[in-house]
């Protein structure tokens, strides 16, 4: 099994990362429901992405049970996506060529960042449609009551937006390193075409060369045959002969 130097390791890395995180973040609740007072909380309950797969909701009463399903579809996809870029990234080493494992890894890489921002909605979604649902519901129960007999507030939080920020924080990376990558491409093909050019000058060059060398061997020859011929003398010859070589 051989491993392709060439490919963008940090890229996959990142992916690996991504699939990783966008896994986590279903651990992160959506909602968390407490009563609170000036010095004090007591906590009601809490969901999570994992606690939805039932596809309901302690918190959402019948006529909003919809809402439980939709979420709990959206957090099974993304699962699946999860989990599959984390394992596709592993075998894009070994088993892609080049272009293949760069494609797909960033499709996925995008694709997790799309359901890190999905999830932040959903927890916000969740929140809202809880808030406006005319009652605190939880358990097949209305809460208000509890808290208006104990005196104190309902608080209704979410952490849905946290594995968002380090979404985020590996995009930041992940553009970073294609910024870099791209350079690097440039200068890469800036050599490579300066040693062409370099390549053809020095065809060029050494062409001159010989098409003169071959120019002063004629010239040579000529004044041998006048030599030969009694037309110039030795001396006459052996003068043009170093002023020939000495060019």
């Amino acid at each position: 099994m051989k491993i392709d130097k060439e490919k963008n390791f940090i890229q996959i890395t990142l992916t690996f990362i991504m699939g990783c995180i966008c896994l986590v973040a279903l651990t992160f609740y959506l909602q968390k429901v407490s009563l609170t007072n000036l010095v004090d909380s007591v906590e009601v309950g809490k969901e999570n992405g994992f606690n939805l797969l039932d596809f309901s909701s302690d918190f959402m009463s019948a006529s909003y049970s919809w809402g439980a399903t939709l979420l709990g579809f959206l957090c099974l996809l993304q699962i699946l996506i999860s989990i599959t870029t984390i394992i596709l990234s592993v075998c894009s080493i070994f088993f892609f060529k080049k272009n293949t494992t760069y494609i797909l890894n960033t499709i996925f890489f995008f694709l997790c960042f799309s359901f890190l921002v999905l999830y932040m909605l959903e927890g916000f979604l969740f929140n809202k449609i809880y808030i406006d649902s005319g009652g605190y519901y939880y358990k097949g129960s209305f809460i208000d009551s509890v808290a208006d007999y104990f005196s104190v507030n309902i608080s209704v939080k979410t952490l849905s937006y946290l594995p968002f920020i380090f979404g985020i924080i590996l995009l930041i990376m992940y553009i970073l390193s294609e910024i870099l990558r791209k350079k690097n491409i440039s200068i890469f093909k800036q050599r490579v075409n300066t040693n062409i050019d370099l390549d053809k000058n020095t065809e060029k060059d050494i062409n001159t060369y010989v098409k003169n060398d071959i120019e002063i061997l004629e010239t040579l020859k000529k004044y041998k045959e006048l030599l030969d011929l009694n037309i110039i003398t030795k001396e006459e010859f052996d003068e043009r002969k170093n002023k020939l070589l000495n060019q």
